[in-house]
């Protein structure tokens, strides 16, 4: 017993509201005053009773996403299937959607399964998310799970905005214990026994929220500044490549200008080069 929405609405467009939703109540029969009731009683939550007259071609695209929701909540289904149904929103009014099916579904406890191409979707609405990559699943996980602790190089990169920093490199251990090495750089890493091999090709990662703009550090020069609000990205240029840096709120660095970072050990992901497995 599974109720799906889609990308595309597919709302009858010769029906108004309160058909397009009860129309797969009427298919199985229900009797009039029966469907009358769940109609009205689902259109009530999704805020559509003064619209229950109006045919699909008088609602906003907002108002049509929210009947083909009704149409599948008045089944009342033992799962959700939501493949996508926000693509065809603008930006402002996905965001509307999200929080209206988090509720929703928070409201019901019915299961649901949502399908979406948009990273910051699945991080905003789900309980658990399963990444998938080439037609395998990579992770599941919390949002926090797959964000903090990803167990792949494809989902590190997949999940987070500003996307992680990555950059080539090699484990070299001494008598301190195991290192991250590249060009100008070396990062200590914990000493665990046989987690990291001497000579091993790696990429390690660190989201641009734990790299710091320091007084003294690694010198790097600023290539692009961009502002967006609650954080600033600071791209910066080193001899190792290139880093975003992602600092609170409005920060004013000329392009050009020499500026220092530090990599928190705690914080690097370290990915093997071949498999792309987290070690």
């Amino acid at each position: 017993d599974v109720a799906m929405v889609f990308q595309n609405f597919a709302l009858y467009p010769h029906m108004t509201v309160a058909q397009n939703i009860g129309f797969t109540l009427k298919m199985r029969k229900l009797g009039a005053d029966d469907i009358k009731a769940r109609v009205e009683r689902v259109a009530a939550s999704l805020e559509l009773g003064a619209l229950l007259d109006r045919l699909p071609s008088q609602l906003s695209g907002g108002q049509q996403q929210r009947v083909a929701i009704g149409r599948a909540l008045v089944r009342e289904p033992r799962v959700f299937l939501f493949d996508e149904p926000f693509s065809n929103l603008d930006a402002s009014l996905r965001v509307k959607m999200r929080g209206e099916v988090k509720e929703l579904h928070q409201r019901l406890g019915v299961t649901s399964i949502f399908v979406t191409h948009d990273q910051e979707e699945a991080m905003s609405i789900s309980d658990r998310i399963a990444i998938m990559h080439a037609g395998r699943i990579e992770q599941i996980g919390t949002p926090e799970e797959i964000y903090e602790h990803p167990m792949t190089r494809y989902v590190a990169s997949f999940i987070g905005n500003p996307q992680i920093d990555l950059v080539p490199a090699r484990i070299e251990t001494g008598p301190d214990g195991p290192a991250v090495v590249m060009a100008g750089l070396r990062v200590k890493l914990p000493d665990e026994p046989g987690r990291f091999a001497d000579g091993l090709q790696i990429d390690w990662g660190i989201r641009p929220e734990h790299v710091r703009l320091v007084d003294d550090g690694t010198p790097a020069k600023v290539r692009m500044v961009q502002p967006v609000g609650p954080a600033t990205h600071v791209t910066v240029d080193w001899e190792g490549g290139s880093l975003i840096a992602s600092t609170p709120g409005f920060v004013r660095l000329p392009v050009g200008s020499a500026v220092h970072f530090e990599l928190p050990p705690e914080r690097l992901l370290v990915f093997d080069r071949e498999s792309g497995r987290r070690l």
